[in-house]
């Protein structure tokens, strides 16, 4: 195994200079023609938090707040926090290379074991959404619930932070400030005095654009490996065959609709003309210009070392690898398109949000694939959820992840398990926090191989490039300090997500660019929402005998498939609706 790959050059750099705000003070009263995001109704009478803004103690000089998530992706531009008290940047004690003292990174984790989580499932998250319903321009991408500061070793020694994503250069900073006093008044109604918000600038991503600076191709292989690298014939736009799910006995590939589609057709595949007119679209695999970006590496390889046979002098070990890359470049010529099909597009669920009374509105995005090359696959048998022979990460990047989730190996399964529902990875993250440790999850991708992140146990919220919000589970990287690899990019859409265990427990479909978090889909709902649009009875994930298990994790009383949403009449809860409810009657 090769050594750990160079962050590519698309991935914005940490030493990235913002300038700061013109003026985080906020001093406008509500607007007037407040956009609210399609899928949610703002409330008739706003807050009176929504309707003006009361943080004169932020900061007014403008370079105040540049570099101040010095140390995350992209180093983001701060438009407002709540907090009011004065920043200043710590400092590192050593000397760096600029001759002086350098200013500290942030760190970003999940947050574990903190009453926020139960607040938002009992009134709060919604709140919030409404008082994001009335931004203007209403240019919100997501909210995430975390924990952001500068204490590497102790995470609960960072402030839990609300921090919210708009699109940059879109909502003034006035505007800003203004929403978030509404959502810090918000939190101080429910007892969360402990618990900031932020706002910054980001952009969406959904992960199906060519990354050139992607880790190398593996090798093809007649029956193509989970995280295997596909695209529609004829498109540069390049994304992840997650694996194989098995529908009422019928194998088939699955990927994200987003991958053959892009992020701006919502419709499920086919449409009625579609339908009618008997249209398709092939997937080849390997893609194209993955396969072509290969070729090209190797031959250059051939070049450069023949070159240095000639000008350094002749080295066996040299000519044996010409061979060697000679060899490789006979045999990736032999993909040509036909072999190269895997099918072509079956159905897909098109992008929109679960519907559900509480929570769990889901963003399903997924697509299946039709296996269909009889010169390619002769037994349906050989398609297994198995990762790949070759890949390209260091044993020490393993046991890191497997190092944080507890685990004593230095390996990652060879072949995936169950998938696991919703309920049982909660169950799993609570045991892990109950024991000190983290809940690492895997993938194997076509940009990046495999990486580890940090399973998030409070969902996020993301609004489509077409308006509907979503609830998400999201996951953070592991320190990049440390590690250097991000969890995902571009091209990494589809893959499967699983525990350190194999468990299958999502699916990855992307979030913003150049960021420390990431969004995947509970795979339970995913096999869920298949069923109901195939009409199927059995909806599952490829396992082999070998690893099938009868082993459950969670609430034994939970029947199998349930997706009952119903609420528990927790004092939390019970308490968090009594303090928004009281309020608002309060109200004149």
């Amino acid at each position: 195994m090769s050594g750990e790959r160079p962050v590519p050059e698309s991935e914005e750099s940490p030493t990235k200079k913002h300038k700061a705000p013109a003026s985080l003070i906020s001093s406008i009263s509500s607007p007037e023609t407040a956009i609210t995001a399609p899928s949610l109704k703002a409330d008739p009478d706003p807050e009176p938090a929504a309707k003006m803004a009361t943080n004169p103690a932020a900061a007014a000089d403008p370079a105040a707040f540049e570099n101040y998530y010095w140390g995350l992706r992209g180093n983001p531009r701060l438009l407002a926090r709540s907090s009011t008290q004065p920043w200043i940047p710590p400092m590192t004690e050593w000397i760096g290379f600029s001759g002086r003292r350098e200013q500290v990174g942030k760190v970003i984790s999940v947050v574990r074991c903190h009453i926020l989580r139960e607040r938002l499932e009992h009134g709060l998250r919604d709140k919030i959404l409404q008082v994001l319903a009335t931004m203007n321009p209403c240019r919100w991408i997501s909210v995430d619930y975390i924990r952001l500061g500068y204490d590497r070793l102790v995470e609960k020694n960072n402030p839990v932070v609300i921090w919210v994503t708009v699109e940059e250069n879109q909502v003034p900073e006035a505007e800003a400030q203004r929403i978030v006093d509404a959502l810090i008044q918000l939190c101080r109604r429910v007892d969360l005095p402990d618990v900031e918000v932020e706002m910054t600038e980001g952009r969406r991503a959904t992960n199906n654009e060519v990354h050139e600076r992607g880790q190398p191709l593996p090798m093809p292989t007649e029956y193509p490996h989970i995280g295997a690298s596909i695209a529609l014939d004829g498109s540069t736009a390049v994304g992840t065959l997650g694996g194989y799910v098995q529908i009422d006995g019928k194998i088939m590939g699955i990927t994200n609709h987003h991958v053959p589609f892009g992020a701006y057709r919502v419709e499920p595949f086919p449409s009625a003309e579609e339908g009618s007119s008997g249209k398709t679209y092939t997937f080849l695999q390997p893609a194209n210009a993955d396969l072509q970006r290969r070729i090209k590496d190797c031959e250059a390889e051939i070049r450069l070392k023949t070159q240095r046979q000639s000008t350094i002098g002749y080295s066996s070990s040299r000519a044996e690898d010409i061979k060697k890359h000679q060899s490789e470049v006979e045999k990736l010529k032999s993909w040509t398109p036909e072999r190269s099909i895997l099918g072509t597009v079956w159905k897909t669920s098109g992008l929109r949000a679960r519907k559900a009374e509480i929570e769990r509105r889901f963003r399903i995005d997924w697509a299946l694939i039709k296996l269909v090359n009889p010169g390619r696959f002769q037994d349906p048998k050989n398609f297994v959820n198995k990762g790949p022979e070759e890949f390209h990460v260091s044993a020490s990047y393993i046991a890191r992840g497997m190092k944080a989730a507890g685990q004593t190996k230095v390996d990652v399964p060879g072949y995936l398990k169950r998938s696991l529902a919703y309920d049982e990875v909660q169950t799993l993250q609570d045991c892990a926090e109950e024991e000190d440790r983290k809940y690492m999850v895997w993938k194997f991708g076509r940009s990046t191989h495999y990486t580890f992140g940090d399973l998030g146990g409070i969902l996020s919220n993301y609004m489509s490039e077409s308006g509907f919000v979503s609830d998400e589970q999201l996951v953070i990287d592991y320190d990049l300090l440390e590690t250097s690899r991000p969890f995902c990019a571009p091209g990494d859409s589809g893959s499967l997500v699983w525990d350190s265990d194999g468990y299958v427990c999502a699916m990855l479909w992307g979030g913003k660019a150049g960021s420390n978090v990431h969004y995947v889909t509970p795979f339970e709902y995913v096999l869920e929402d298949i069923r109901q649009v195939c009409n199927a009875k059995d909806v599952k994930l490829v396992v082999r005998k070998e690893d099938e298990t009868d082993v459950v994790f969670g609430p034994p009383e939970r029947k199998k498939g349930s997706l009952k949403l119903g609420v528990d009449n927790l004092a939390a809860g019970i308490e968090t609706a009594d303090m928004l409810g009281a309020e608002s009657e309060s109200e004149p």
